[in-house]
């Protein structure tokens, strides 16, 4: 994948005025069920209509949080998800740090019906299931149950977060998240959801947390998701001077054909490189203020042809390979500098083929 020196803002100019724009979709979904699983030997306590609750209680019994989201009726058939972050709002906990939370993917399917606990705790306690609830032991009460207590998911988490005491908690912008989302899109019918889980091993530490039911502040999952045959950006770039480097790609992402690389606002008069990958890291890596690289590193990363930078503004091209629809390219440049790193990056370029 070695892009190919084309510079002048003539060829720039004619490169936009043969393409759309970069097309990239952003949705966020609220879960269309939730619940929750509080530790019990008779698997009769559920609360699916009232708040969400994750942690171990003040006695020592465990609380899970349950999510779905209907992933496949909100995202397009064929769309390639390059990020995912799951939003979560906590009302009330005993403890004051942020708590190791495992997001674990279910592997059958669970209930939410009628319950509504509202006792001690707003909830904290549970409510006698009802018919069609997830229990600790039922994934849908009375007569289904779990093959393994406390709900069957995968026991190696997706991805770890920090569960905030209060207020706001977030996995942020994740690809181990994405990978999951895009499976939920690809296999509905094996979209059981997530389960939400601490380590379980001190007491005194469940969060209270909106529900989907909730006024305000409901469980999000926002999806950033690219077509194929169009192109995106992710991520912004290194300051340089009052802007930002930037590069994108200019054309219809076809199999076999050409695209142009577009940079914008790098260093003048040095010399950079375009590198790509075939994945993204949605978080970034910080490697100086305001700089971040988008590409995961190690042998996934590909450099391709070197660039002269000229005035800030350049153009090369990258030949896509014919026969593979459906797969993410991602690009960033990197120019030479004087900053204590020595190279000045740009966002990341992103195009799906088709």
């Amino acid at each position: 994948m070695n892009s190919v020196i084309n510079l002048g803002s003539a060829a720039l100019a004619a490169a936009f005025s043969l393409a759309p724009l970069a097309a990239q979709t952003t949705l966020t979904l609220n879960p269309d069920k939730d619940n929750t699983l509080y530790e019990s030997l008779t698997g009769t306590l559920s609360n699916a209509q009232g708040y969400l609750f994750c942690g171990v209680n003040g006695q020592g019994a465990a609380q899970r949080t349950l999510l779905h989201f209907d992933v496949a009726a909100a995202v397009p058939a064929g769309a390639v998800i390059v990020s995912a972050e799951l939003k979560l709002y906590v009302e009330q906990s005993p403890a004051f740090l942020p708590i190791t939370t495992g997001v674990h993917r279910m592997s059958s399917d669970w209930g939410e019906a009628t319950s509504v606990a509202t006792g001690p705790g707003n909830g904290g306690g549970g409510a006698p299931a009802t018919t069609g609830d997830a229990t600790w032991l039922h994934s849908f009460y009375p007569t289904t149950f779990w093959t393994n207590a406390g709900g069957d998911f995968a026991a190696t988490p997706t991805m770890t977060f920090p569960l905030a005491s209060l207020f706001q908690a977030t996995t942020g912008p994740n690809a181990a998240l994405a990978a999951d989302v895009q499976d939920m899109l690809d296999n509905p019918a094996g979209n059981f959801g997530w389960l939400l889980k601490t380590d379980e091993a001190f007491p005194a530490t469940a969060r209270r947390m909106d529900s989907r039911e909730s006024l305000a502040n409901k469980p999000a999952l926002t999806i950033h998701y690219v077509l194929p045959g169009n192109t995106s950006i992710w991520g912004e770039g290194c300051p340089v001077g009052t802007s930002t480097a930037t590069t994108m790609f200019v054309g219809p992402a076809i199999s076999g054909s050409s695209v142009t690389i577009a940079r914008f606002d790098t260093v003048q008069n040095s010399v950079g490189a375009d590198f790509f990958a075939l994945s993204l890291q949605p978080a970034g890596l910080p490697y100086q203020p305001g700089c971040s690289i988008y590409l995961p590193l190690g042998a996934e990363l590909i450099p391709g042809a070197a660039f002269l930078s000229g005035t800030g503004t350049s153009t090369g091209s990258l030949q896509l390979p014919a026969g593979f629809p459906g797969v993410l390219i991602a690009c960033q440049s990197a120019v030479l500098d004087n900053s204590p790193f020595g190279l000045s990056g740009s966002n990341a370029a992103l195009l799906v083929m088709q």
